[in-house]
């Protein structure tokens, strides 16, 4: 992790976004092991400890994110004072990027999240979801039954679910070939959506190609075009739609969207629940309506 302090938050279980942590280890640049926050459980060396993740600091992390940006995505190696260079360089050459990514972390059995009034029920294809996109849904009034990654399209069938949700995830999607089948079998028979990996594997399955990029993206917005002849989001069919922020109110209006964006990018979305509607233009054009975010 860049940041330069961490640990000084503690852990809180109720931000877990998984069942457990399913990282291979952690390198930081400072640890505080004496956490300043009243929600704080225990210390992330004892959550570490608990889950067999090693870890190392004193590491210049801003250094390695910039050798990250100029030479991509590397292997690395945690290991102790006793392993020579020689040693570590032959442990990671003969080292395999693994392919079971998603069966390690994925359910291992069918679980149900009710919504408080279930207005729909959305079939979750588990490859490694986070727990807040379950809430999120339950909040829309979407109950959702999870499924472990190679759950067949007959068991799916058995709920006729009036939707079917492919979750975030690591590693390829070419990988996941259980999903990609899954897909095919779906599509044309429930509504279908997925986000990061389960996106991937839809346009997969829809015969479009995926490529690993230099190193890890994880930026903010995107624009939707159509490549075709370059126009942006407005002269897209509607039910091309989709949104990343809520459109609040105060963005209808043409006030800029971004000087306040934390005030309403989570909560206004599940309160006001406007992320499937159009924006409505105000003659002014904002970043937003005129790039085409989602």
């Amino acid at each position: 992790m860049a940041y330069p302090l961490i640990g000084n938050y503690g852990i809180a279980k109720e931000d877990f976004e998984t069942k457990q942590p399913s990282i291979g280890g952690l390198a930081v640049r400072d640890y505080n092991d004496i956490p300043s926050n009243f929600r704080s459980a225990a210390t992330l060396d004892e959550v570490m400890k608990q889950y067999h993740i090693p870890g190392i600091y004193g590491i210049d992390t801003r250094k390695l994110v910039r050798k990250i940006r100029d030479f991509g995505s590397c292997k690395a190696l945690l290991t102790d004072a006793q392993t020579s260079p020689e040693e570590g360089l032959k442990k990671l050459a003969g080292f395999e990027i693994p392919k079971d990514a998603v069966e390690k972390v994925s359910s291992k059995e069918i679980r149900y999240c009710a919504a408080k009034q279930e207005n729909y029920l959305v079939a979750a294809i588990d490859c490694g979801i986070k727990e807040n996109i379950i809430r999120s849904l339950n909040a829309r009034g979407c109950s959702v039954m999870v499924y472990p990654w190679n759950t067949s399209y007959e068991e799916i069938q058995k709920q006729n679910p009036d939707g079917v949700f492919l979750s975030n995830g690591p590693g390829n999607p070419k990988d996941v070939k259980p999903v990609l089948e899954l897909v095919r079998k779906i599509r044309g028979n429930f509504p279908l959506f997925g986000i990061c990996l389960g996106h991937q594997m839809i346009g997969l399955a829809y015969g479009a190609g995926t490529y690993k990029l230099k190193f890890g993206h994880r930026g903010g917005n995107h624009p939707v075009k159509k490549l075709k002849n370059r126009e942006n989001r407005n002269h897209v069919p509607e039910s091309f739609l989709c949104c990343r922020l809520c459109q609040s109110e105060k963005y209808r209006s043409g006030d800029d969207p971004y000087q306040s964006a934390g005030s309403y990018s989570r909560r206004n979305c599940l309160q006001k629940r406007s992320c499937f509607q159009r924006p409505v233009s105000s003659g002014k054009r904002s970043r937003t309506q005129d790039s085409g975010y989602c």
